[in-house]
């Protein structure tokens, strides 16, 4: 392999990883907007009911746990295979810095 042959591999593996991992974040940030959407809601519909004294409503704010476990489970899945290729990168790029640490320094021709 040509030595910009690596610095591209390298290079593009860097590149792999910054986007998964921005990916991953993504995601994570937006399970975290859901959730606290989801528990306003709960809040908002659970005080209104009180306030109203109607049992009905308070049924529909107890299935709000049930909705952010559901929403969490379900992104959970998504990013799955997110982290996974994100610690394949990981481990590609710990492997590549070991080997890049091992190789005797070039010498210029100049």
């Amino acid at each position: 392999m040509s030595p910009e042959n690596e610095n591209t591999n390298t290079a593009f593996l860097i590149m792999q990883y910054e986007q998964a991992m921005e990916t991953f974040r993504h995601g994570v940030t937006s399970l975290a907007q859901l959730v606290t959407v989801f528990v306003l809601a709960d809040i908002t519909l659970i005080g209104f009911a009180i306030d109203n004294q109607i049992a009905g409503i308070i049924f529909l704010g107890a299935l709000f746990p049930i909705f952010i476990i559901n929403s969490a489970s379900v992104v959970g899945k998504l990013l799955a295979d997110d982290f996974h290729g994100l610690l394949h990168r990981t481990k590609m790029r710990r492997r590549n810095r070991r080997f890049d640490a091992h190789r005797p320094a070039r010498q210029s021709l100049a």
